[in-house]
């Protein structure tokens, strides 16, 4: 037994029914195909360290502007944010932080949003045994091969494990369809996007 676009389809029901799965996944940013997660990440990063070069420069001036030693200076500084009721920048997570949960970087990477998608199909597989035929199991898997990347792993009855892609495409409607060791692998060639897929044999 392979997987069928039905089995596929049907998991791409419950990705779009879930809030929070559809929210990290659907994004502008799927008008560039298949690159759109990495275009994305890429994105943040800059943010992230564009921020990151902010902060160390206004920690620069601050020092250079304030009476007495640097430390002295930063302890002055985050008295003034606490007097003022504000928030010390130095102390908040940068916009994009993969490392913080409940953040955008973290829940925007391939891991967040395959842990979003396994737990959507997971829920409607729990309400109907039949919503997804065939299907045994439900996992998230980093690829041994390549820069680290997660898939949503669907296991079928008959032991034969499949991965869907979503951060590749940010599209609901579209993930990449993989055999699981060409996932595991990194072949890229191998990947069907969901539009083009009509089932493995």
């Amino acid at each position: 037994m392979a997987l069928s676009k039905l089995q596929v389809t049907q998991c791409i029901a419950a990705v779009k029914r879930d809030k929070d799965a559809s929210r990290r996944i659907n994004s502008i940013f799927s008008v560039m195909g298949k690159q759109a997660g990495f275009t994305r990440n890429a994105l943040m990063a800059t943010s992230n360290a564009i921020e990151s070069v902010s902060r160390a420069a206004t920690r620069g001036m601050q020092a250079v502007f304030s009476v007495g030693a640097s430390e002295a200076a930063r302890f002055n500084n985050a008295r003034a944010y606490k007097q003022a009721g504000l928030k010390n920048p130095d102390d908040m997570p940068l916009l994009f932080d993969p490392n913080v949960d409940g953040s955008m970087g973290a829940e925007y990477q391939c891991t967040g949003i395959a842990e979003a998608a396994q737990g959507a199909i997971e829920a409607a597989q729990k309400l109907s045994k039949k919503f997804v035929p065939d299907l045994k199991k439900v996992s998230c898997h980093s690829r041994s091969e390549g820069f680290a990347h997660m898939g949503v792993v669907l296991t079928i009855t008959d032991d034969t494990s499949y991965v869907l892609d979503w951060w590749a495409t940010l599209d609901l409607d579209n993930p990449l369809v993989y055999k699981f060791d060409d996932f595991d692998m990194n072949r890229k060639d191998a990947a069907r996007e969901y539009a083009q897929f009509g089932g493995f044999s």
